[in-house]
């Protein structure tokens, strides 16, 4: 079996399916589900995905995620983007995939509320009070 066979995925590029979170059904793109296979395959710390507007960037990062909840790998998800418009989309697609993110979280609250999986937060928000983040993304 290739590495690709080995990895869960939403069907579509393969016939097996995604356990956890569907994002709605929605199948992944071919390049989704080759990235898919080579991250969950190397595990590696850090990942830079490049794409296009409208490519699926946000899809695949909330399949990964998924994913490692799922596995138990994290249990904590901050999104950190730069606009309110963009922290509201990840919010609405996160919950779309069942994953329940704080959109309004504001830096003058501390703690992370229990029934999330993690918040979104903007640049600005994390460049006014770093340590805050730092202490939110350290609790779990």
């Amino acid at each position: 079996m290739s590495a690709a066979e080995d990895v869960p995925l939403f069907s579509g590029a393969s016939t097996r399916t995604l356990e956890g979170p569907a994002l709605g059904g929605r199948k992944l793109r071919a390049w989704q589900s080759a990235a898919l296979a080579a991250y969950l395959a190397d595990r590696p710390v850090d990942y830079l995905l490049h794409a296009t507007p409208g490519a699926g960037k946000t899809s695949f990062a909330l399949t990964v995620a998924a994913q490692l909840m799922g596995g138990r790998a994290i249990d904590r998800i901050v999104v950190v983007c730069p606009t309110d418009h963009l922290r509201n989309q990840w919010a609405l697609a996160a919950a779309a995939a069942g994953i329940a993110l704080d959109a309004n979280l504001p830096n003058s609250v501390g703690p992370v509320r229990a029934d999330v999986a993690g918040y979104v937060t903007t640049y600005a928000q994390v460049a006014q009070k770093p340590m805050l983040h730092r202490r939110r993304v350290e609790a779990r």
